[in-house]
């Protein structure tokens, strides 16, 4: 379980590391996983069976070193009288307890180990840290790299220094990751009305009941060697909690206690990434929202490229003179203008880029949406559709060419254009007739000839005939200006509805993808081991942060259940 923090950050970052790729996340987001604190007792041994690790930890002259060298019996580390400040690191440890994987980053110059045989603290590991409010910064440094490592931190402080802002400072930060041993030293110089202070203050930082001990090892009578059962201060308290808490069991509930803190530190960091997510319900309506956005913007679009469009419209009038176009005189379509039509292409292309930049501005701006994310996934697709533009313009106007007009006004044209063949041959033959019919029978009847009267009637009716249906098939004649029109028309349109088609369909993968982010982000979390502080005696609750509890709770979706119970564990 010591691994689980470790292993759980990979998992984020491999999650982290897809949202960035898909824009949710800004390239910087995995930095806010550096301040998680992963590292934890247990990753100091390979056996199971440990001991409890106990770090002194205190300002400048609270005689840090000085209560080890009573607990231990022995002078093991250098007090203040030989040096102002703590400058290293003092592991006291049984001669049996192998400290096999200190972590590479540890400096191993300032790290002095006191092996000893005490059975007593055979299940005990303290550690004397440094000065954590020593002007050196080398000093904090080194607390903050063992500090992940112990179970049970014992704060020492002085009744003139247990207000020291540094101190309190770490302990917000930490308060949640370890059990509290809190250690009023020098108590000769005390008053119960310091001790009743320090007692608020604890729990105003999420320890309602924290065990506090007032101890004296400056008192010759309480010096390394002496007699411990004459004590007259909360020595023996403080030593028979330890011993209790070296056991395998509260030990095993400990680590699984600090593991459980890092994680809920670790999901508190990386829930901010679900923010740019957005929220479901606004995402679920993201389609919606640019469907009555383009209804709203096309007709805008369409007016901006009207100038370019009546460019490309005016290159295909008929110039015929409407004489020759009477006598069936026509002119050959116009050759297609692609420099207007390029230019009709480049304007309505550069609008739907606008409309698209302009809704994604408005969708990040309300719904609070990663502009990347969105640009990301719709920019590739909408740009593949827009390469299609003049494509769709030049066939749409070239079928609208090929046949211009409606169906009913070309059928009429060309039942117009047979009417100036046949009325005239119509005519040509009636008039032929009667001259033949006039000649033959003019030998035997003078009167059957034929005067100028019927010349000049003939010749007005084949004018007629030929006329009248010549008029009105010119006049149906269907315009190509109009049918270039027409046909951009439906070439813009169509355009139109490829882009908003291809944008809906890539915000509807969008939505899906953040879905599935989500999905995946709360699966990270839904197999995660169950808090079970309830299953500790009720001493050892107090050591712990009230707050710590809740929190998981509230953050960890739990799976597994514990069976074990310290109950039967003995604690003063």
């Amino acid at each position: 379980m010591s691994e689980l923090p470790a292993a759980q950050t990979t998992r984020l970052v491999t999650w982290a590391d897809q949202a960035i790729a898909s824009g949710w996340l800004p390239d910087n987001a995995l930095l806010s996983l550096e301040s998680a604190n992963k590292a934890n007792p247990g990753q100091l041994f390979d056996q199971t069976d440990r001991p409890l690790v106990a770090g002194l930890f205190g300002g400048t002259g609270v005689g840090k070193s000085s209560l080890l060298n009573r607990l231990a019996g022995d002078p093991i580390a250098r007090a203040s009288a030989e040096r102002p400040t703590s400058r290293d690191i003092t592991v006291y440890v049984h001669r049996s307890v192998s400290v096999d994987r200190l972590p590479d980053s540890f400096p191993m110059q300032r790290m002095r180990t006191a092996l000893h045989n005490n059975k007593d603290y055979q299940q005990v590991m303290f550690i004397d840290m440094p000065d954590f409010d020593s002007v050196e910064e080398s000093n904090r440094e080194l607390v903050d790299l063992w500090l992940p490592h112990l179970d049970v931190v014992m704060y020492v402080v002085s009744p003139e220094r247990y207000r020291d802002d540094k101190g309190w400072q770490l302990l917000k930060r930490h308060v949640r990751e370890h059990a509290w041993l809190f250690v009023i030293n020098q108590w000769d110089r005390g008053h119960a009305a310091q001790r009743a202070d320090f007692v608020a203050q604890l729990s105003a930082q999420g320890l309602d009941e924290p065990m506090v001990f007032c101890t004296d090892c400056r008192d010759p009578a309480h010096s390394p060697g002496s007699d411990p059962s004459q004590a007259t201060d909360d020595f023996l308290a403080l030593q028979r909690t330890l011993f209790a808490l070296s056991d395998d069991q509260i030990v095993s509930h400990l680590q699984k206690h600090g593991v459980l803190a890092r994680l809920q530190g670790l999901k508190t960091l990386s829930d901010s990434w679900l923010t740019p997510l957005g929220d479901a319900a606004g995402l679920a309506t993201l389609n919606t929202r640019w469907s009555s956005f383009c209804e709203n913007q096309h007709p805008d679009v369409i007016g901006a490229v009207q100038w370019p469009l009546q460019q490309v419209a005016h290159s295909h009038v008929d110039e015929t003179p409407f004489w020759r176009r009477m006598l069936g005189s026509h002119t050959q379509r116009a050759p297609l203008d692609k420099d207007s039509l390029n230019t009709l292409s480049k304007t309505l292309n550069e609008r739907l880029q606008i409309l698209l930049e302009q809704f994604l501005n408005q969708q990040a701006y309300e719904q609070a949406l990663p502009l990347a994310a969105i640009r990301k996934a719709v920019s590739v697709p909408h740009e593949k559709s827009l390469s299609f533009t003049r494509q769709h313009l030049e066939d749409a106007l070239n079928s609208s060419l090929v046949s211009p007009g409606r169906p009913w006004r070309r059928k009429l044209y060309a039942f117009m254009g047979m009417l100036c063949l046949l009325m005239p041959l119509t005519s040509l033959v009636w008039i032929s007739f009667r001259v033949i019919s006039g000649f033959a029978n003019g030998s035997g009847d003078p009167a059957s000839y034929l005067g100028s009267n019927f010349a000049i009637n003939g010749a007005l009716l084949l004018g007629i005939s030929w006329l009248l249906p010549a008029l009105v098939h010119t006049r149906l004649q269907p315009s190509q200006q109009q049918a270039a029109l027409e046909g951009l028309d439906q070439g813009i349109q169509h355009t139109l509805e490829q882009s908003e088609g291809k944008v809906d369909r890539s915000l509807t993968q969008l939505i899906q993808q953040a879905q599935q982010l989500r999905q995946d982000y709360q699966k990270l979390w839904a197999d995660l081991p169950d808090d079970d502080s309830a299953a500790l005696p009720e001493p050892v609750r107090q050591m712990l942060s009230a707050q710590t509890a809740q929190a998981q709770s509230r953050l960890l979706d739990v799976r597994a259940n514990t069976h074990n119970s310290t109950d039967s564990a003995p604690l003063s």
